[in-house]
């Protein structure tokens, strides 16, 4: 039975990752065509990227999304997971705030792909004026 209760513990471990990877290859097509639709964004380029701190440590940005929205350049940090929580919404801002003042952009904005989200995330959301896209659109936008 403990060897069973492991070996079921292994799959479904392997089974989130497998659904997170895929959310991420499944996000690289939506994300860009969710920003074009709903805030006119002119996407120049979409992709996974990582920075390196002063201090050595490095970030990864699951996509960043570089383009232009009224012909301003703007600049998308986005999180992708399956379920967002607040907890994910928390960890994720210090990450972002490493990472802004190296995109070479005045215009860098926070956008959280998801297929769920709780009120509590969104939220959270709301409160760093971030974004909340699902597969079919935007959920949550900035107030200002």
């Amino acid at each position: 039975l403990t060897r069973a209760m492991k070996d079921t513990r292994k799959q479904v471990g392997g089974l989130a990752q497998t659904v997170g990877y895929g959310l991420e290859a499944y996000a690289m097509d939506k994300i860009p065509q969710v920003l074009a639709n709903a805030l006119a964004l002119v996407v120049e380029s979409s992709k996974p990227e990582h920075f390196t701190a002063a201090d050595g440590t490095e970030d990864e940005i699951d996509m960043v999304v570089r383009g232009t929205i009224a012909d301003r350049p703007v600049v998308f940090l986005c999180e992708v997971k399956t379920n967002i929580t607040p907890k994910e919404v928390a960890d994720f801002l210090p990450v972002a705030d490493r990472v802004r003042p190296q995109v070479g952009c005045d215009d860098v904005r926070i956008l959280y792909f998801a297929y769920r989200a709780s009120t509590r995330a969104r939220q959270a959301i709301a409160d760093v004026d971030g974004f909340l896209a699902f597969p079919h659109g935007l959920i949550v936008t900035p107030q200002n």
